[in-house]
């Protein structure tokens, strides 16, 4: 009908022998759909809609119409089929638990909860803006200047938080004994044994990057644990997945890159990566590219990517 004008199917549960339009789509799926505003849909659109069978079971889909066609594209469970099985995963955040792990620590610092955030924040926007003006100090060297500047901001409102003589010890320790997910490991087994190879890449160093996940017992897991030390460079500039790309000897269209940061993604889809959007604790702006999927645990992703390379 006309209220149902534009909107997205991102998740369809029920089968259907065949769609005569979105309205009856939606009426069938009422139960279990999501949708949101996108746009106009024409009759002449619908009449070129795709049709579905009951082999389209419990398969999520998107529906747009960019340059006046519609078309179905995958939305929030499967990517598009592969011919090579290579994941590569961001770290931080994503495959171990930072809020968890430093976010107390921050608090008893700072003397306030969000400290931790803030802390990432600054971190990440100097990795963005020395990559963006040609320079390079790895996540070591910029984790105490992050630290120094949130205490810095706290000066903004007259409340300048003098930082503790031990306060770097203190970050450095809890951030070599940080844990994964709890939903990681079970997800990393469940995708190696449907024959996925899995690589880590991460915005720290080297070293960092090997030390954490050896202790949060993740390091065997994957067939290879990567860091932009290698290109002196920070995601999400193109260099970084062309690297990770060329390490995993795959195609960007053969790999999918899984992170809960939406900046990150952007850059993997940038050069062509599918991409799987995990959701921790964070958000995905609308002004990116949307993600190939979405998911709230590595134990989702398993599942959809099992579908995807059947």
């Amino acid at each position: 009908s006309r209220q149902n004008r534009g909107i997205v199917v991102t998740r369809l549960e029920y089968p259907l022998v065949r769609m005569r339009s979105v309205a009856s789509l939606y009426t069938h799926t009422s139960r279990t759909i999501q949708v949101k505003p996108l746009g106009t849909v024409t009759k002449q659109q619908f009449a070129s809609a795709p049709r579905f069978s009951r082999q389209n079971r419990g398969t999520p889909l998107r529906f747009a119409h960019p340059n006046k066609r519609l078309r179905a594209s995958v939305m929030s469970g499967s990517v598009p089929e592969l011919s090579a099985k290579v994941c590569v995963f961001d770290v931080n955040e994503t495959c171990l638990d930072y809020l968890a792990g430093l976010a107390p620590v921050m608090e008893s610092i700072f003397g306030r909860q969000g400290a931790y955030e803030e802390f990432f924040r600054q971190l990440i926007l100097l990795t963005h803006v020395l990559t963006a003006t040609g320079s390079y100090k790895d996540f070591a060297t910029l984790v105490p200047v992050a630290l120094a500047q949130v205490a810095a901001n706290e000066g903004v409102n007259g409340k300048k938080t003098e930082l503790p003589v031990d306060a770097m010890d203190r970050v450095k320790a809890a951030m070599g004994k940080i844990v994964a997910h709890k939903d990681v490991a079970e997800g990393l087994d469940k995708l190696k044994a449907q024959g996925w190879k899995l690589y880590a890449f991460s915005n720290s160093n080297q070293a960092a990057i090997d030390g954490q996940l050896k202790y949060a017992g993740l390091y065997s897991k994957f067939d290879g644990v990567l860091s932009v030390d290698a290109v002196q460079k920070f995601k999400p500039v193109p260099e970084c997945y062309q690297y990770a790309l060329k390490q995993a000897g795959v195609k960007p269209k053969e790999a999918v890159h899984v992170a809960c940061h939406d900046w990150d993604l952007e850059g993997a889809k940038a050069v062509g990566m599918n991409t799987a959007f995990v959701k921790r604790h964070l958000g995905f702006a609308s002004a990116y590219n949307p993600p190939d999927m979405s998911v709230t645990n590595f134990l989702e992703l398993a599942d959809a990517l099992g579908q995807a390379a059947k």
